[in-house]
C-alpha cells in the first residue's frame, strides 16, 4: 500500500498495489482491483504505482490518457532486474509524455540485493536525476512548458488507433 501526503500532513490518497509478482508476492498481498484515481498535488496531476504496477505499459497509458504528467513509483526491485531502471522507465515516460519519479530501494534483505538507481525522467525519456546504486537523495525540477513542448512535438497519444488493439 502507498500513501501520499503533502507537505502539511494531509492525506492525498491511498493506493493498493494491483499486480502481484508471482509466487513472491501472492503469498502476503492482496491485489487491489482498481488502479488509483489521479490526484492533484499543487498544479500536478499525479498517477500512483507501486513496483511491479509499473511494467505493465497498460497501467501507465491508462495513467497517461487519464491525463496524468507525473507518475509517482516506489519499488522494491531487485538484483538482476536494473533494465527496469535504465530502460523501462525511460521508455514508459517517452512513450506516454510523463515525468516519472522512481524510488528504488537500496541495501539487501534475507536473499535480495535491491537494484538503487533511483530516478526521476522526463516525457522525452531523458534523466533529469538518477541516483547510483548506494542510498542516495536525488532531486530534480519539473516543468509545464517542457511537458508541454515534449507533448505538441510527439503525438503517440493522439495518434493512437485503440480499435485495432481490441
Amino acid at each position: 500500500m502507498l500513501a501520499l501526503v503533502d507537505s502539511d500532513d494531509n492525506l492525498l490518497s491511498v493506493c493498493r498495489k494491483t499486480h502481484l509478482f508471482g509466487e513472491m508476492d501472492r503469498p502476503q498481498f492482496t491485489a487491489g482491483e482498481s488502479l488509483c484515481p489521479l490526484v492533484q498535488f499543487k498544479d500536478w496531476s499525479v498517477g500512483l504505482a507501486i513496483f511491479y504496477d509499473f511494467e505493465f505499459s497498460e497501467l501507465v497509458r491508462a495513467y497517461a490518457l487519464a491525463g496524468a504528467e507525473v507518475v509517482l513509483v516506489p519499488t522494491t526491485n531487485m538484483q538482476p532486474y536494473t533494465g527496469i531502471a535504465t530502460r523501462v522507465v525511460p521508455a514508459r515516460a517517452e512513450e506516454n509524455k510523463i515525468y516519472v519519479a522512481y524510488a528504488y530501494r537500496v541495501g539487501s534483505e534475507e536473499n535480495f540485493e535491491y537494484c538503487g538507481l533511483s530516478c526521476v525522467v522526463g516525457p522525452d525519456g531523458l534523466e533529469h536525476a538518477r541516483a547510483a546504486v548506494e542510498e542516495e537523495i536525488i532531486y530534480a525540477s519539473l516543468f509545464k512548458e517542457h511537458l508541454t513542448n515534449i507533448r505538441k512535438s510527439l503525438s503517440h497519444l493522439n495518434d493512437r488507433r485503440p480499435k485495432l488493439y481490441s
